[in-house]
């Protein structure tokens, strides 16, 4: 462990999904215990209350005092004596639309046990939406506190116990800032818009503001009501601030500690600054206290606060001295100090994330001793030789073997995996509990079980065993890693358990997952490993009656011949009423494909409506063929012939090409309609403010239209990512289709069709910065001008820059002169090229404007293929003509 880290004493997380902020962290006795000592009560902005009481070494569920839902985002809580007469402390609950004071009680069950309970005592209604809140002893009220609710347009509502005594605006207010009291001059301390620190007092304030009987439900005041408040005094900050809080040592004046963006300020209660820390970092929030007594030659007027920064960092600094610096795990958003049952002074921090944790300051000692200094030390060049020689080949064994194997020799950590083909049953996720509810009426979803079992191949045990899984859409994994301190050889470990999900969102892309494990090895080194896991076919598909026409259709040729499809497909996957020869399966997405079997010779026709299920299907149909002829003689072989379907391929490519342009076109036109935003914010602003009233000008129609128009272009960007997603899973499938026809057409090797997949990739992702387009013209164009050349004047011919392309038509004739010199002998890893296929110069070059030859894009049927599809057109596809999007005006311009 670092020698600088916060020493973690107790951590939890609080809730999972859930997000926090400044203000839902509060500590204090709110049992009443006799002892006095803290608990921990943190809210979230789902609604959920949390009171702890942390116990070491770790958490535990006993550690959870109580943990209640309410109906609105809790935005802050505090612990205070709210209610008058009583000595004990309770709960105050901020809403967005109610202040709740509640308090903890126990309450015993018929079986005995003990169930704690936030019992309201009081409520009150806001009238405006709050923001946040201040509690203390108001006008010098004794032995309760006061609360004063800031809402968002600058309301203070002040409630004393069950009664809402006043409210007030503040002056110039445009947005709410942070909140203090200040008891020794009985002021509220504030941070307005304009970066000003002002300080009004609660005497000036209550006898200026607006009276206001019983709760706020109904009445209230304006903002023009009551009296124009005066600051007691004001300075300048000069930046934005991101918390204020009130340090009262226990000699001298009390200290407001202002948190800015980039510097720390301290005053003292008349305005007088004591002092001012610029930042070099980014900070998150920060506490102040006061240590009783002051340390030893210190000034007793000295003030300490915890820091902490974007950077995970947690400082601690007196006045402008760096006292300590210590790491956390995570940024916090709240920091606080409390007294628990084994230890005082403790440091809790939460997240935004709901990380609770409790540590302390402190370090290891080191265990490390440097070895003693020989100076007449001799060099033995004999033992350096033997040494080098040793380690140079314990590098040629790793090279040769890899770190990334399958589970061999190579690798001491062994994965196995077992799928029950039986176990897939149709679930529904429950989103919120993370959960699967099974036996549902409509099916939505399919899953399958996995268990993989981790084992160490060597006598050590291996230590921090990481293992990832990776899914491809539609499927997904719960839950997606597993952490294991360590895997013995003699210690049996217990199988983990995946859950794999499809959904019938998109067509799925793989049938295989992939677990990625990394472990330290019995030297200290890092090594990893990779396993694949084959998933049932039933998992995407569900049986369905064969259809007799299709748009897309290709056949295989196998060396065996298999006369019924049911010796290949598993009984579920075979529908009653379907011929023996043929079978149709039903992917999730109601995509239908038919696969059709040759009575008389061993041939497969697929076909279907949708190119893509056909790569799924031929993928799907070669992994049955060759799983079932496993071990026979002559060895398993496909083969298909050209020509290839392209002219049905580019079609998807266009599309997916035409969705990338119309979301940039969107976001172009969303900039622009944005920045006029912007200046008819600044114009109306400028005219609010301006002392002499004027007209509008019809700057509030065009604020109105200039909304309309950047909401409906929100959502028809919307509208395009996932028409991109759908088309992205599409242009996949089909790339697999076109490979794995590649493939077969030529008999390519394994290492080929990796330079080939590498290339043409079947990886579509929906990123728009750089996409499949220009990253697969790039890697297509450098195969054409290296392995796949014909002349050393394409190989000397410069890579242009990976960028959109204006257009698709190159990338689709780049991919048709690959498929071209694949299908003429071309290897993309060899680079062997036969002469007798050798074409001319100007048609093999990668930056001709000729079209495919005729062979590729024919729709000529033969007996190994049929295709659908028609000639690439010459045209070129505008790129300027995009459809029109739906604005409620003509072109903005920038005022």
């Amino acid at each position: 462990m670092s020698l600088f880290k916060a020493r973690e004493w107790w951590s939890t997380v609080s809730g999972y999904e859930e997000f926090h902020d400044l203000g839902c962290l509060a500590l204090g006795n709110l049992d009443n215990s006799p002892t006095t000592l803290d608990k921990i009560v943190v809210g979230s902005f789902q609604g959920l209350v949390r009171i702890y009481e942390p116990r070491p070494p770790q958490f535990t569920p006993g550690h959870v005092i109580l943990e209640q839902q309410f109906s609105s985002p809790v935005l802050q809580v505090a612990i205070g004596r709210f209610v008058q007469g009583s000595p004990h402390y309770h709960l105050a609950v901020l809403h967005p639309r109610e202040l709740v004071v509640c308090t903890l009680t126990s309450d015993e069950t018929s079986d005995g046990s003990v169930v704690n309970l936030l019992t309201p005592v009081y409520s009150h209604l806001l009238q405006r939406t709050a923001c946040n809140m201040i509690c203390g002893p108001f006008g010098g009220s004794k032995g309760c506190e006061s609360v004063c609710v800031q809402s968002m347009d600058g309301q203070l509502s002040f409630f004393s116990q069950e009664s809402h005594t006043f409210d007030c605006f503040l002056p110039d207010f445009l947005l709410p800032g942070p909140l203090a009291y200040l008891p020794k001059t009985d002021a509220l301390v504030t941070v307005n818009s304009a970066h000003y620190l002002q300080v009004f007092r609660y005497q000036a304030l209550s006898v200026g503001g607006s009276a206001v009987g019983g709760s706020a439900v109904g009445g209230g005041t304006t903002r023009n009501s009551g009296k124009k408040f005066t600051a007691d005094w004001s300075a300048n900050i000069g930046e934005g601030v991101v918390d204020v809080c009130v340090v009262s040592p226990p000699t001298g004046r009390a200290q407001i500690l202002v948190l800015g963006e980039r510097s720390v300020f301290s005053f003292k209660d008349n305005g007088i600054l004591r002092f001012m820390k610029k930042l070099e970092f980014n900070p998150s929030c920060f506490h102040g206290y006061s240590t009783t007594p002051p340390p030893e030659g210190e000034d007793s007027g000295m003030v300490q606060y915890l820091l902490g920064t974007h950077t995970g960092q947690l400082l601690v600094l007196r006045d402008t001295t760096l006292v300590w610096a210590a790491s956390l795990e995570y940024t916090p958003v709240q920091l606080a100090t409390g007294a628990f049952r084994e230890l005082e002074g403790v440091i809790v921090s939460l997240d935004e994330l709901g990380h609770l944790t409790c540590s302390y300051l402190g370090t290891d000692p080191t265990l490390f001793a440097a070895a003693p200094h020989s100076s007449q030390r001799t060099i033995n060049y004999q033992e350096l030789e033997n040494e080098m020689s040793q380690l140079n080949k314990q590098i040629r064994t790793s090279q040769k073997g890899g770190l990334l194997s399958e589970g061999g020799v190579a690798s001491a950590l062994l994965i196995t995996s077992l799928v029950d083909a039986h176990s897939v049953r149709t679930v529904q996720l429950d989103e919120e509990e993370g959960g699967l509810i099974q036996d549902m009426t409509t099916p939505i979803k399919k899953c399958v079980e996995v268990k993989v079992t981790l084992s160490s191949l060597s006598g050590p045990a291996l230590r921090n065993v990481t293992m990832c899984v990776n899914s491809q859409l539609p499927l997904t994994t719960h839950p997606s890693h597993f952490t294991l301190p360590e895997v013995s050889s003699t210690q049996d470990h217990a199988p983990l358990v995946l859950t794999v999900v499809a959904t019938p969102t998109l067509l799925p892309t793989s049938t295989h997952l992939t677990l990625s494990a990394t472990y330290t090895s019995n030297e200290g080194l890092p090594q990893a490993i990779r396993h694949e896991v084959e998933l049932p076919v039933d998992l995407f598909c569900e049986p369905g009656l064969p259809d007799k026409t299709a748009t897309h259709k290709i056949t295989v040729d196998v060396n065996h011949y298999v006369k019924e499809l049911t010796q290949l497909f598993p009984r579920p996957l075979i529908h009653p009423s379907a011929p023996n020869n043929a079978m149709a399966l039903s992917f999730l997405n109601s995509t239908k494909l038919t696969i059709v079997a040759s009575p008389s010779s061993s041939r497969y026709r697929l076909q279907s409506d949708s190119l893509a299920a056909l790569g799924v299907g031929l993928k799907i149909l070669l992994g049955m063929l060759s799983r079932h002829f496993a071990g026979s003689l002559p060895v398993f072989q496909a083969t298909f012939t050209p020509p290839l379907p392209l002219n049905e391929y580019f079609e998807i490519i266009e599309r997916h090409y035409r969705l990338r342009a119309n979301i940039e076109h969107c976001k172009e036109w969303l900039s622009r309609h944005a920045q006029q935003f912007r200046s008819i914010q600044k114009r109306l602003l400028t005219r609010f403010k301006d002392k002499t009233p004027v007209g509008l000008a019809h700057l509030d129609t065009l604020l109105d239209g200039t909304y309309m128009q950047l909401m409906s272009l929100a959502e028809k960007n919307e509208l395009f990512l996932l028409e991109l997603q759908e088309c992205s899973n599409q242009l996949s499938c089909a790339t697999l289709l076109i490979n794995t026809l590649l493939r077969l057409a030529t008999s390519m090797s394994d290492s080929d069709y990796n330079v080939l997949t590498a290339a043409l990739s079947p990886r579509v992702t929906t990123e728009t910065d750089q996409g499949w387009e220009e990253s697969t013209d790039a890697a297509v164009t450098h195969l054409l001008r290296t392995t796949l050349s014909k002349s050393q004047k394409e190989a000397t011919l410069s890579v242009a820059a990976v960028e959109m392309p204006s257009e698709s038509s190159k990338l689709k004739k780049h991919i048709a002169l690959l498929c071209e010199r694949v299908l003429k002998g071309g290897r993309p890893a060899t680079g062997k090229i036969e002469a007798t296929q050798s074409l001319s110069t100007e048609e093999d070059s990668p930056l001709t404007t000729s079209t495919p030859s005729t062979p590729l894009t024919t729709s000529t049927p033969s007996t190994g293929a049929v295709s659908s599809g028609s000639k690439v057109s010459r045209r070129k596809p505008h790129s300027s003509r995009l459809p029109s999007l739906p604005e409620v005006g003509e072109s903005p311009e920038t005022l």
